[in-house]
């Protein structure tokens, strides 16, 4: 188990006046407080390996910049489920295949590649709610102005 953590984790075992020691970072552990420390890192090395990918946390960042509530909390759960695999870059499309040789066109317009932002953006037959959802945002700015 040492040898999965430490390629994770800066962990390894020490040998002190013929006792057996685990360290994390250069510290050795004491017995009560090794699986809360061991179990910390795994959960901090994981979260900095999310934070890493380059579109986490943008949405915290945006909400979090005003005191004013955030709403998303009151979506559907259709909704929610879309939004959250959107945001991991998980909705199934043709691009998203991931194995095999399987085509990676738009299966609505034909367009080289069907990511997410085509079909949410740009894509042809998508237009007339796209032109809905742009300009129910444009209502909601010019009413808030």
């Amino acid at each position: 188990m040492t040898r999965r953590l430490s390629t994770k984790i800066n962990v390894s075992w020490a040998i002190d006046d013929n006792e057996l020691t685990l360290q994390l970072n250069g510290f050795v552990l004491r017995r009560g407080m090794a699986e809360y420390a061991l179990r910390n890192s795994i959960r901090e090395y994981y979260r900095q390996k999310l934070l890493a990918k380059p579109d986490q946390g943008k949405v915290y960042e945006v909400t979090s910049a005003t005191y004013l509530p955030n709403h998303f909390h009151f979506t559907r759960f259709a909704d929610w489920r879309f939004i959250r695999r959107a945001r991991l870059d998980c909705v199934p499309l043709n691009r998203s295949q991931q194995f095999g040789n399987r085509n990676k066109k738009c299966c609505r317009c034909g367009y080289a590649t069907e990511t997410l932002p085509h079909v949410l953006c740009h894509c042809k037959p998508n237009f007339v709610s796209i032109t809905k959802r742009h300009n129910a945002i444009q209502d909601r700015l010019v009413r808030a102005f």
